[in-house]
């Protein structure tokens, strides 16, 4: 027996088959509605205010979407009548948590990171939403993190509360992916910070499968966020004295499809050049290393060409040379070739010419690149045994480094090491042991370099070559 023949059913259960089969089309048809309204308003991120400051927030001065969002979000604080009066926050005059983060992001994005830190305190303390408790814990731990240093404030305890909140939530929003992605990358930092290898790597991939997601979300938006965080990897091995050629190169080819989408994207395109064209250098395939370094040569001339080349630009150029020099020394310490170290001075040289066209020093990031050049300056013109010029740039060098050691942050990690790098190279060049000329001064140098490396041994170990080096010339 057919049980589905219409023919031989009673009218009244075809009429109740006919309701029914209407009941569940208009329940469908309602859930699918609402569904796709959810999803619609949860991905319209390009409205939200919210993340529109956040994103801001997070940009590189590169990018090159920043000038156009900024205009925007300064429409959107005028309209808001934003605040920012820091005793009528603090005294909670403002009612609008959401006022309130707008304030503090603000803050944050203009560098003025002790305001933008009791912002976020205060925020932390009063607001009733888990979810702006939670990005207010993130910035914190970023600040923690880069901007203020205080042992009584450990980042990670924000990072891993901030985490903890976010999981709590299943939002499907742009804002929610990148605050996650953001706050997993920070505390990557932190471990990797610490010598945690494993714990930092695991982070660095969560983040990449978060940015991931999101470039699938909002199609391509999203690579050159992938093609940083593959960097990040690489740059964790690195430090631990592992080439990681792979990560090296997913991070050139996501961004060179950012490049590909967006040209003002060369920049940091061309810092994960540059560094393929080290690898290789280091590795001894030197073939392949030009390869990389004639590309970057090609597109910084590309560039100049055109006349767009910015004082921010420049400084990548100077990084690109920087690694020129650096391919140049390594070659020649296996073939012994003395063209080879005058081919490194001639890129150092070249980045002299540059500084000298900077309209002005932007702060301590040009200020740092330009120490960096004097150090390999004086180290390629030790390598040449030309002592008094290599004394001369040492000096120089040292100068900026006490210089940029009074400024915030710079007491940290790398930035410490770079004037510590300035002492060995001091310490060498008086030394006795190496041809120098004052005994006392290369055992005070030495011993200066000493200490920077071994507070900072906890955060790179392959600083103990250079401990070894600088106990040497000490107990000599």
């Amino acid at each position: 027996m057919n049980l589905f023949n219409i023919k031989k059913m009673p009218n009244s259960i075809i009429l109740i088959l006919i309701i029914i089969g209407a009941i569940i089309t208009v329940v469908v048809a309602v859930g699918r509605y609402y569904n796709n309204e959810s999803l619609k308003n949860d991905n319209r991120v390009r409205d939200d205010e919210r993340v529109l400051i956040l994103k801001i927030t997070l940009m590189n001065d590169l990018d090159p979407r920043k000038p156009k969002l900024l205009k925007r979000a300064k429409s959107i604080l005028e309209k808001r009548n934003i605040d920012k009066n820091l005793d009528n926050i603090l005294n909670g005059k403002i009612d609008d948590e959401n006022k309130v983060l707008l304030a503090a992001l603000n803050y944050f994005s203009d560098q003025e990171y002790l305001k933008s830190a009791k912002v976020f305190k205060y925020l932390e303390s009063i607001s009733k939403d888990k979810y702006i408790n939670a990005v207010s814990k993130s910035f914190l731990g970023s600040i923690y993190l880069y901007s203020i240093k205080d042992e009584n404030e450990n980042p990670k305890k924000y990072l891993l509360s901030a985490l903890t909140n976010l999981e709590k939530f299943n939002s499907k929003s742009e804002e929610y992916f990148v605050i996650k992605a953001f706050t997993h990358t920070d505390l990557g930092i932190y471990y990797k910070q610490n010598s945690k290898i494993k714990e930092s790597e695991t982070q660095y991939l969560t983040a990449l499968k978060v940015y991931k997601k999101l470039n699938i979300l909002f199609p391509n938006e999203y690579n050159i966020n992938i093609g940083e965080q593959y960097q990040n990897i690489y740059s964790l091995h690195a430090g631990f004295g592992k080439l990681d050629e792979l990560s090296l190169n997913e991070a050139y080819l996501h961004k060179k499809k950012a490049f590909e989408d967006n040209p003002n994207y060369i920049s940091t395109y061309l810092n994960t050049i540059s560094s393929l064209g080290l690898i290789y250098t280091k590795k001894g395939n030197f073939n392949k290393a030009k390869h990389y370094f004639d590309l970057g040569e090609k597109l910084i001339e590309d560039v100049k060409n055109k006349n767009t080349l910015g004082d921010e630009f420049l400084l990548k150029s100077i990084g690109l040379n920087n690694n020129f020099s650096s391919y140049y020394r390594q070659k020649a310490s296996i073939d012994n070739h003395v063209d080879n170290l005058k081919l490194s001075k001639f890129y150092l040289i070249k980045n002299e010419e540059i500084f000298e066209n900077l309209k002005e020093f932007n702060g301590s990031t040009s200020l740092r690149s330009y120490g960096t050049n004097l150090y390999a300056l004086g180290l390629v013109n030790q390598e040449l045994e030309v002592y008094d010029k290599a004394l001369e740039y040492y000096l120089r060098a040292e100068k900026i480094r006490l210089d940029l050691s009074k400024m915030d942050n710079d007491n940290i990690g790398v930035f410490s090491e770079e004037l510590a790098h300035v002492y060995y190279g001091l310490a060498n060049i008086y030394s006795s042991v190496r041809g120098g000329v004052d005994e006392n001064k290369a055992k005070t140098y030495a011993k200066k370099a000493l200490k920077i490396y071994e507070d900072n041994l906890k955060y790179n170990p392959i600083l103990k070559n250079y401990i070894n080096s600088m106990e040497s010339i000490i107990n000599s």
